[in-house]
């Protein structure tokens, strides 16, 4: 079943601050200006992040050797490794990604996961940090993959598509956003996502960024080959200055059947997958 089941200030600093920004509001507002920022990328060269992944997936999966679906509940918590090497000439940037640990819990029973669950990826990413290949996916048909945004895929939402160029904050406007086209391991064809910059802020000092995103339906293959219609929907935070993800929280959504389609009360299963990611460390190792 686990197989199938398959991230101090013055205060004289202050009081000049105030009006001056309350004044640069009020500007903005009487003008229609919406601020608009760049979330730029920067990763040195053997920088490694850590990061703590924790799922929970519910609902009705098909069940094995052609059995009736059947309804579960299951939570999985993995510590993620990202070890970034030198861009090469040709301008890509290889990205290792491993587990450290990974547990699963089902039915009140905690397991270890095999590390063939989970094996050692290696993506080289262009220069605007989107995938151009990968290497060392597993094969779907050995089951070892979670439904939803499984581990090979969780790569997505460690960068913001085209967030390097500016875009406005703050803008929930209907139609807002920015849509991109992303590829991610395993499926066929790129996905579309619509990415809002929600808010900016501060945390312990450091500028922050929060991101909401909105991906289109995907499809990947389980292990007996049938397809799995996926959606998921994210809400981000990273540092403003270098682009490194601090947390995320992503929701999905799996279908056996077109969405577009069948309805909901026509799907054999659906599973509903949370999953919340919070970096644990993030260095240069040189």
């Amino acid at each position: 079943m686990i197989g199938r089941i398959v991230i101090p200030i013055s205060l004289c600093f202050v009081a000049v601050l105030a009006p001056t920004q309350a004044w640069a509001d009020e500007q903005n507002s009487a003008t229609g200006t919406v601020e608009q920022i760049a979330i730029p990328v920067k990763i040195e060269p053997g920088e490694l992040r850590v990061y703590d992944v924790a799922v929970k997936m519910t609902g009705r999966m098909p069940g094995g050797d052609k059995q009736q679906p059947a309804d579960f509940d299951a939570t999985y918590a993995i510590q993620v490794q990202h070890q970034y090497g030198r861009r090469e000439a040709d301008g890509l940037l290889p990205l290792e990604i491993s587990a450290r640990k990974a547990e699963a819990t089902v039915g009140g029973q905690k397991l270890t996961l095999l590390g063939a669950s989970f094996p050692k990826l290696t993506l080289l990413l262009d220069k605007s940090h989107r995938i151009d290949s990968a290497f060392g996916l597993p094969d779907p048909r050995s089951g070892n993959q979670m439904l939803g945004l499984n581990y090979v895929n969780l790569i997505v939402l460690f960068f913001v598509p085209d967030g390097d160029q500016p875009h406005p904050v703050g803008d929930s406007s209907a139609g807002s956003g920015w849509a991109s086209k992303v590829k991610m391991p395993g499926a066929k064809d790129k996905i579309d996502v619509v990415t809002n910059i929600v808010s900016t802020g501060q945390e312990k000092g450091v500028k922050t960024v929060r991101v909401h995103q909105v991906w289109g339906w995907y499809v990947q293959k389980m292990a007996d080959g049938s397809p799995a219609y996926t959606r998921f929907t994210v809400d981000s935070t990273f540092e403003l200055d270098t682009g490194k993800l601090l947390r995320s929280h992503a929701e999905t959504l799996v279908y056996a059947k077109n969405p577009e389609v069948y309805t909901q009360e026509q799907q054999p299963y659906k599973v509903n997958t949370k999953i919340d990611i919070s970096l644990v460390t993030g260095r240069a190792d040189g």
